[in-house]
């Protein structure tokens, strides 16, 4: 008695290509509602904010650097104007000027700088280094000019929009104090908002505080500052009382659109 195979069967090898077409538009339905899912997810996404001025906190530097090709002002209560250009992502320069005689026993100072940072150890972590020189005029018994340097440092722990600074501010000059010693911290509240705090600890002949605390607000390239300076003289343990503080820093690249 003869037996036929039922895989040549004609009656079969159309049953199962039947089913082969089946499964395939099966796949295909499949791979389209995942591939709508993942459309609805980036659509759904708001894309994050670029950072702008993450390479300075309200005066302080960061261990950030100003992005390769941008030009940044920044003014402090309208007497600290200050321009930066970044010219690599780890080296920035600037210039700035302080009319400091005006409203504390200080020189009216002229100051060129200029900013080097790493990467340290993680991509959260970042060091940097900066080289002041600063051009004052005295205005006491008689007016005179010198000319001395500075050097600044911080590491810092966070990304550009939540972090926190540990570093040192060493002037080489014998009329002011000598070091500070800084810590800063930057907290993002919301995409626009973040809360910002300096603190500058002196130890060189006493100890005496200067704390800045308050809120900036980021708009498009811009952020503006506000906030109040609390100086403490611990050696006579008198706090000089509050003083009001307004800023902003505007940054847009020079060679090629935002």
């Amino acid at each position: 008695m003869s037996q036929v195979s039922l895989s040549y069967h004609p009656v079969n090898k159309a049953f199962w290509k039947l089913k082969e077409t089946e499964n395939l538009d099966g796949l295909k339905e499949s791979v389209n509602n995942k591939n709508y899912q993942i459309k609805k997810i980036k659509a759904d996404k708001k894309p994050e904010k670029k950072s702008y001025n993450h390479n300075k906190y309200f005066l302080n530097s960061s261990g950030y650097n100003l992005d390769k090709g941008y030009l940044q002002y920044s003014n402090c209560n309208y007497w600290i104007n200050e321009l930066n250009y970044g010219i690599k992502d780890y080296w920035s320069v600037g210039a700035g000027i302080l009319p400091l005689n005006r409203f504390i026993d200080l020189p009216h100072s002229y100051y060129l700088k200029t900013k080097l940072s790493s990467k340290f150890y993680k991509d959260r972590t970042k060091v940097d280094l900066t080289f002041f020189y600063i051009d004052s005029k005295f205005y006491d018994k008689e007016i005179r000019d010198t000319s001395y340097f500075a050097l600044s440092g911080a590491i810092t722990f966070g990304n550009t929009e939540t972090n926190i600074s540990f570093g040192f501010i060493r002037f080489f000059f014998d009329y002011v104090p000598n070091t500070f010693y800084t810590i800063n911290a930057k907290f993002k509240l919301s995409p626009d908002f973040s809360f910002i705090t300096e603190n500058n600890l002196k130890l060189d002949y006493g100890f005496e505080t200067m704390s800045l605390i308050g809120f900036s607000y980021s708009f498009r390239q811009a952020s503006f500052d506000v906030g109040t300076l609390l100086p403490f003289n611990h050696n006579k343990t008198k706090f000089n009382g509050f003083y009001p503080f307004i800023g902003c820093k505007i940054s847009g690249s020079v060679f090629k659109k935002d």
